[in-house]
């Protein structure tokens, strides 16, 4: 058991028969949310406007699951106070191939039992761009991927090792209405409201994502070439080819980590929310087409001919 994990170059459970749990540490993969950039609501326009031209991220909460393999309270106490020194503690887990510089937070639980206890504690990842800027190249993931339904500037998710294994309902779901003017007099039943006008909000699509990578070192690349590219200046655009369609949207958070290292891949989890600027529902127009599928357009090349029958 020693020489896994190591704070501040200390072997833990040499020091401390302290140990992190086989899934006590996935939140270490949760890529930051991003500050809410300055959006403009205008009330008389589909979606939002939004300044992108330096986007930022916020710090992230990291909680990491313990167990002590001894009934001895001390030794724990002592790994506390340990790890509630001054300033921010190294953490590097051996097998993940990079170090985390995390400052602690709190305890958030704790269970005793007879020959041990585990608990978990809350730390606080003050550089949540990490090696953002470094590792920034995609690299082969060593998988056989079906090609996504999804692109990411004309990349497809695939190509960083992304799949999306549920996302559909999110994408077609509508988006809510904005609110119009609205009197509500005391002595009349319900309300008087201006229905005459309709302009749709921005939505929110939240896509279930798993990233595949045949070693630590693809991993890591990939990851930081996927979300660098997510938090890019400027608006992203996703093309869904399922729903033959491209929206203009930006990186908002990412959620519910599950990270797996196996013997010969490391998997990680996680639900990817982007907010998609103009989402307004399609209208299907049936024009007429040539026998070879070609439109056919007027005479000056502009219109199309509809087909109204």
């Amino acid at each position: 058991m020693t020489n896994r994990w190591f704070i501040d170059d200390i072997d833990i459970y040499d020091a401390y028969k302290v140990g992190i749990v086989k899934d006590g540490f996935s939140d270490l993969f949760l890529f930051p949310s991003l500050k809410t950039p300055l959006i403009e609501d205008w009330h008389e326009r589909n979606g939002i406007e939004v300044d992108l031209s330096n986007p930022l991220l916020n710090n992230k909460g990291v909680s990491l699951s313990f167990a002590s393999v001894t009934k001895d309270n001390f030794l724990i106490d002592e790994f506390i106070q340990f790890l509630g020194g001054d300033g921010y503690r190294q953490l590097d887990i051996r097998s993940l191939g990079r170090t985390f510089q995390l400052r602690p937070s709190q305890e958030n639980n704790r269970n005793v039992y007879r020959n041990g206890q585990t608990f978990t504690l809350q730390f606080i990842d003050d550089f949540p761009r990490g090696l953002l800027d470094s590792e920034s190249v995609r690299q082969g993931h060593g998988f056989n991927l079906l090609k996504s339904d999804y692109l990411l500037d004309g990349v497809r998710f695939d190509e960083y090792g992304v799949i999306v294994e549920k996302g559909k309902a999110e994408v077609y779901k509508m988006p809510a209405l904005k609110k119009n003017l609205e009197r509500n007099i005391s002595n009349m039943d319900s309300v008087i409201y201006d229905a005459d006008f309709v302009r749709y909000q921005s939505k929110d699509v939240t896509l279930k994502c798993a990233l595949y990578c045949d070693t630590m070192e693809n991993f890591w690349q990939n990851y930081y070439s996927f979300f660098g590219d997510l938090v890019k200046a400027d608006l992203r655009n996703l093309t869904v080819e399922y729903a033959e369609d491209i929206y203009a949207c930006f990186y908002k958070q990412t959620s519910n980590p599950y990270f797996y290292k196996g013997l010969n891949y490391v998997l990680l989890k996680f639900d990817l929310t982007l907010t998609f600027t103009d989402f307004t529902p399609k209208k299907t127009i049936v024009v007429w087409g040539s026998q070879d599928g070609k439109i056919i357009i007027t005479q000056d090349e502009i219109n199309v001919i509809k087909y109204e029958g």
